[in-house]
C-alpha cells in the first residue's frame, strides 16, 4: 500500500507546521481532459477554506482534476444530503457520517483522512461555572444534531461521564457550528459543540468563550486511542468511472496541506477573503493547535488501524446498526 501522510500544525514566526511526507501521484500530461468533480461547501467550515484554497491555487488541475465548488450551503444537514443524494461527487465531513451512509447502502467511500479530533471541541461561557464535563449537567448545549459531532459526543458523554443528552443536558439544535458558538458568545447557551474555524472566529469576537475540552482529549483520555475526525469521501460510481481518481484526490488534499505549510500567511489571507472571517481568528486557531490537518490515504496502515478501532467502538456502543465493512475504506488497487 502506498503511503500518503500530512500533518499540518503551526509554522513561521508564531506558526510552526508539522513535517509531512507524501507519496503522491504524478500529474497528468498537459493537454488531457480534466476530470470534473462536484464538491459542495459548508459555509464558514474548514472544508470551504481548504477546497477554495486548492481551486484558487490550481492544485486540483495540476493533477488532472477540476473541482466544482460553486455550491455552498448554510445548513449541515442540507450539505450532507447534497452528497448522499448523488448531486455531488466529493464531500468533506465527519468519518462516522460517511460510514453510517455506507452501511445503509449509499455508494460512498472514504478516500482519505483530513484531521484528528483536536479540531472539534466543547466550548463554554466563561461565566457559566463549567470547569469540567460533569459540570454540563443541567446546562444548555448548542449543537447541530444532524451531525457526526453530535452522535460521537452523545456516545462519549453517556459512556464516559454518565450524562444523557436531552435528559441530563439540555440540547439546543442549531443549523451549523458558527451559530452554536455565537449563542455561547451572547449567553443564549451555556456551552456548544463546534469545530474549527467556527470556534476560533467566535472566540475572536466574544471574549467570554473558552475551550472546555477537545473531542481528542475526551476520547484519548478515556480509551487511550487517538480519534480521526474529518475525512474526504467520494461517490463510488465516480471512482469507478475514473480509475486512479481516488489517489489523485488524496494527493490533491495532501498537496494543499503542504502548500499551506510552505506559505501559511498566503493561505490565511486567502481564507479570510474566501470565507469572510478575520485573519487573526484563523491565526489564533492555528496557534492553539486546534486547526491542523493530518491527511492519509484510506489504504495507509495508520489510517486503516485507527479507523477500524473507531468503527468498532461506535458499533459496540450502538451508533451503527451493524459492523461497518472494510469496503468503507476505498481500495486504491
Amino acid at each position: 500500500m502506498r503511503h500518503l501522510g500530512t500533518r499540518l500544525g503551526i509554522v513561521v514566526v508564531l506558526l510552526t507546521f508539522c513535517a509531512m511526507t507524501v507519496g503522491g501521484l504524478p500529474s497528468l500530461a498537459s493537454g488531457q481532459q480534466l476530470i470534473e468533480v462536484k464538491s459542495p461547501l459548508l459555509t464558514g467550515a474548514l472544508g470551504q477554506f481548504l477546497i477554495r484554497y486548492i481551486t484558487a491555487k490550481g492544485i486540483d488541475r495540476k493533477h488532472g482534476v477540476a473541482i466544482d465548488d460553486t455550491k455552498a450551503f448554510a445548513s449541515v444537514a442540507t450539505y450532507y444530503q447534497e452528497m448522499f443524494q448523488g448531486n455531488a461527487d466529493l464531500a468533506l465531513g465527519t468519518w462516522d457520517s460517511f460510514a453510517d451512509r455506507h452501511l445503509a447502502g449509499v455508494p460512498i467511500q472514504m478516500v482519505c483522512t483530513l484531521t484528528r479530533s483536536d479540531i472539534a471541541m466543547v466550548i463554554v461561557d466563561d461565566g457559566a461555572g463549567i470547569q469540567k464535563i460533569a459540570d454540563l449537567k443541567g446546562k444548555t448545549l448548542a449543537v447541530p444534531t444532524g451531525t457526526g459531532t453530535y452522535r460521537m459526543a452523545n456516545v462519549f458523554f453517556r459512556e464516559f461521564y454518565k450524562l444523557e443528552f436531552n435528559k441530563d443536558i439540555n440540547i439546543l439544535n442549531v443549523p451549523n457550528p458558527s451559530v452554536g458558538a455565537q449563542y455561547v458568545g451572547v449567553k443564549r447557551a451555556d456551552a456548544a459543540l463546534g469545530w474549527e474555524p467556527a470556534v476560533s472566529v467566535a472566540m475572536h469576537r466574544a471574549k467570554n468563550i473558552r475551550v472546555l475540552a477537545t473531542m481528542e482529549e475526551i476520547f484519548k483520555s478515556n480509551t487511550g486511542h487517538s480519534l480521526y475526525y474529518f475525512a474526504v469521501a467520494m461517490r463510488t460510481e465516480k471512482l469507478r468511472a475514473h480509475p486512479g481518481l481516488g489517489r489523485k484526490i488524496a494527493t490533491i488534499f495532501a498537496d494543499g496541506a503542504r502548500e499551506i505549510a510552505a506559505n501559511p500567511e498566503e493561505a490565511l489571507t486567502l481564507a479570510a477573503k474566501t470565507i469572510e472571517v478575520d485573519k487573526a481568528a484563523l491565526v489564533a486557531g492555528i496557534q492553539s493547535g486546534r486547526l491542523k490537518f493530518e491527511v492519509r490515504a484510506a489504504d495507509d496502515p495508520v489510517a486503516v488501524r485507527d479507523m477500524r478501532y473507531q468503527l468498532d467502538f461506535m458499533t459496540k456502543h450502538g451508533v451503527f446498526k451493524a459492523p461497518v465493512p472494510d469496503t468503507y475504506l476505498y481500495n486504491f488497487q
